[in-house]
Formats: C-alpha cells, sequence, structure tokens
C-alpha cells in the first residue's frame, strides 16, 4: 500500500510539474485567426528552423518602396510531413502568400499559405500532399 501511494505521489508530482511546460509554448493569441491576407512578394529568407520556420518576404510598394513581411511557419517536423524542406523556397523566388495577420497590425503574420508564380502550392496547412506525377517533392535542392 505504502509503495503504491509512492509511486501515485511521484506520477501526481510529475504530471503537476510537465503542466508548466505544456504551457510555455506560445498561443496565436497575436494573430488574428478570423482574417486573411495576401500578397506578392520575393523571398528574402527562408529560416528553416525549430520550434517554427520563417518566412521573409520583400513586397514593393506602389510608390516605388519595399516593405518587409515576417511569417511565422510550422515547426521543420510539420513541414516535412508535408514535403516541404529548407530548399522550398529560395531567395529571389516569387511568391504569392496568404497568412493570418498579426493583431498589432506589424508587417507580417501566420503563413496560411506560400504558393509559386504559376499556382504550385509549396506550402499550405492541412494533411502531407502528395508528390505530383510521383517525382520528387517540391523544393529538392539543385542537382
Amino acid at each position: 500500500m505504502a509503495r503504491t501511494l509512492g509511486t501515485a505521489a511521484i506520477l501526481a508530482a510529475a504530471m503537476i510539474g510537465s503542466a508548466g511546460v505544456a504551457q510555455a509554448h506560445h498561443s496565436f493569441a497575436m494573430f488574428d485567426l478570423a482574417h486573411t491576407a495576401t500578397l506578392t512578394g520575393t523571398v528574402k529568407e527562408w529560416q528553416w528552423t525549430n520550434p517554427h520556420s520563417w518566412l521573409e518576404v520583400v513586397v514593393t510598394k506602389p510608390g516605388g518602396g519595399m516593405t518587409q513581411y515576417s511569417f511565422e511557419s510550422r515547426s521543420i517536423y510539420l513541414l516535412m510531413r508535408m514535403r516541404v524542406n529548407r530548399f522550398t523556397l529560395m531567395p529571389g523566388q516569387v511568391v504569392t502568400v496568404t497568412y493570418n495577420p498579426l493583431r498589432d497590425g506589424d508587417n507580417g503574420g501566420s503563413l496560411v499559405t506560400a504558393k509559386a508564380q504559376d499556382g504550385t502550392v509549396l506550402i499550405g496547412r492541412g494533411l502531407p500532399r502528395p508528390v505530383p506525377g510521383g517525382g520528387a517533392a517540391a523544393g529538392t535542392p539543385p542537382p
């Protein structure tokens, strides 16, 4: 009986201690998930990192100036399940990005999709997508 009580106490302490770890991950409260916006720009950088990857896109303003946008994406693990890799987006590539904007109005948000100029979805939320034509995944490094 004492051994069972000791085991239960250790298990309870472990559960309570791990609750803080689960809470440590940030929420999506900074993004307006009820709205989406779309823009077309040029990839400045694709940051293939954990816990979240980042896409930096430069957009040319109608008056001729440039504006940089930062989009938070998924973890490397989740992106790999979607057949996305560190070569999927390359600097200089023109993309159309759909995103949930930041609530504070800053330039950026949570990445929903990124499409190539020909309309190919390079990154998109949801289930892993099949490889078109059974060939290499989008963004396979050049030979």
